[in-house]
């Protein structure tokens, strides 16, 4: 395999940190979910 591209390891670390948001705000939303029917 040849040696990433810079740009290529920025693309990278956006799709990285990308996932990561959408992984935390789905955590974020279900534990509100959790909270409203606990309320």
């Amino acid at each position: 395999m040849p040696p990433l591209d810079p740009a290529d390891v920025r693309l990278l670390n956006i799709f990285a940190s990308r996932d990561t948001l959408t992984a935390e705000l789905a955590g974020l939303c279900r534990l509100r979910e959790r909270v409203a029917t606990e309320a």
